[in-house]
């Protein structure tokens, strides 16, 4: 009785249909190639079996860096959220994944060399932990 009431309480049924599920390829597919693999890792870092989380936010670094050097943006421009509806329904899309993972949080709100520098940080304390 007591599970039944947790249920109805944390997860009513009558709720369950407006229940919004993002993945990170409803993100990435908005943007290049580079910027959305650079998300895919970033949202994938330290979850996935047999990859570590430094590998992964290296790659990460790896392709915001390509992103960087292959465009003519700016260091502190931001990833680009068109006002259309397909660009809203993608603003919500990463804003809902951006309260999971806060190392997007930073390449959304402060730009791409914002995130790369956030990455090598949190790679050297990964590797630092290691030895």
């Amino acid at each position: 009785m007591e599970q039944e009431m947790t249920d109805i309480i944390n997860h009513p049924p009558h709720y369950e249909a407006c229940r919004v599920v993002v993945e990170p390829i409803d993100v990435c597919e908005a943007y290049d190639f580079c910027t959305g693999n650079a998300i895919k890792y970033i949202c994938r870092a330290g979850k996935k079996d047999g990859a570590s989380e430094a590998t992964d936010l290296k790659k990460a670094r790896w392709y915001l860096e390509r992103a960087l050097a292959s465009k003519t943006l700016r260091t502190t421009e931001r990833l680009p959220l068109a006002d259309t509806p397909e660009g809203m329904r993608i603003r919500g899309a990463i804003l809902l994944l951006c309260s999971q993972v806060p190392l997007l949080a930073t390449l959304v709100n402060y730009g791409f060399q914002s995130a790369i520098d956030q990455l090598t940080k949190r790679i050297d304390d990964l590797e630092g932990d290691a030895s």
